[in-house]
């Protein structure tokens, strides 16, 4: 099998927009993460690499609890905006990439659901390789 760049692309919005549209549970999440020596950044980059085990979190409760924070925050953030929130990590290189480090990312915008028209200008799509 050959080696070589694969294109990847994702909606992306600021944090701004997931402070706007879900910011209780934001908040809980930050607070949470700093009473266990971690950060949001730290968090978003773990979780963009599917790798949230690896945070560097000893308290297995603390961590668990961070697991249902973050989910709870998914939950309200699409009940208020009718789009699905993740994150993704992506180093940038040299190859033109338009993100770099860990991004949030909606899902819902594609055909224009009610949801993606409205926040249109709130959403960016977003192009980077990845070489494998």
């Amino acid at each position: 099998m050959g080696m070589g760049n694969y294109a990847n692309s994702a909606y992306t919005v600021d944090g701004k927009f997931v402070r706007d549209n879900a910011k209780k549970e934001l908040d809980a999440l930050i607070k949470t993460l700093e009473e266990n020596n971690s950060s949001l950044q730290d968090f978003m980059e773990q979780e963009g690499k599917e790798e949230i085990d690896d945070l560097s979190i000893d308290n297995k409760d603390a961590l668990n609890l961070i697991k249902q924070l973050w989910a709870n925050l998914q939950t309200v953030f699409q009940k208020t905006t009718g789009l699905e929130l993740y994150i993704i990590y992506h180093e940038r290189e040299d190859r033109g990439d338009e993100i770099d480090h860990a991004v949030w990312c909606v899902d819902g915008v594609m055909q224009r659901t009610p949801a993606g028209e409205k926040y249109k200008k709130e959403i960016e799509y977003k192009t980077w390789t990845v070489f494998g």
